[in-house]
């Protein structure tokens, strides 16, 4: 591998020192009601929003690698598999990469109702951004239903509009 090429490969991080700390917390809370989040009876489909869930070998939320297709109703564009934009769930913990910066926090699951809480991540200035960093944290920030059917989840809002669409895949290597 040639030196540019190897080089290339890696982001370039920034640290920011905020109070001795070099990342940053936002909170991701949902408050509403799952009543008050669904303004569509469960059989409703509409533009935008996800289908009812059906019977099927369905993977399980935590344990499984689950790489973003669809972000804010657009498909992602593609991604470097390393840097590729993920989430990943295990024991009431949540990490994954915006496509960009890697992110980590806390989720409480009840039903079909998610809650994130604090997320923290780096502030890395990426060479080659591809535009899911936004629509990434905005599908966290406001996610109050979480489906799994199949290979599929997907993060849907207060009114059952999809977020976000995530599918089952294989973590990538990870070279060092």
């Amino acid at each position: 591998m040639h030196r540019h090429a190897f080089l290339s490969a890696f982001p370039l991080v920034l640290f920011t020192l905020t109070a001795g700390t070099a990342a940053f917390a936002q909170s991701i809370e949902g408050s509403a009601t799952y009543r008050e989040r669904m303004a569509l009876p469960p059989t409703a489909v509409a533009p935008g929003q996800t289908s009812p869930p059906v019977a099927g070998d369905t993977k399980p939320l935590e344990g499984t690698y689950w790489r973003a297709v669809e972000l804010a109703g657009k498909p992602t564009p593609a991604q470097d598999p390393i840097r590729e934009a993920h989430l990943q769930f295990q024991n009431g913990r949540v990490s994954g990469s915006d496509g960009c910066n890697r992110v980590t926090g806390s989720y409480q699951l009840d039903g079909d109702r998610v809650a994130f809480g604090q997320m923290a991540g780096t502030q890395m200035a990426c060479l080659n951004p591809n535009g899911t960093e936004g629509p990434f944290r905005d599908a966290l920030k406001n996610a109050s239903r979480l489906t799994v059917v199949g290979d599929r989840l997907e993060l849907l809002d207060a009114a059952g509009t999809r977020l976000a669409a995530f599918e089952a895949g294989s973590q990538p290597p990870v070279y060092w």
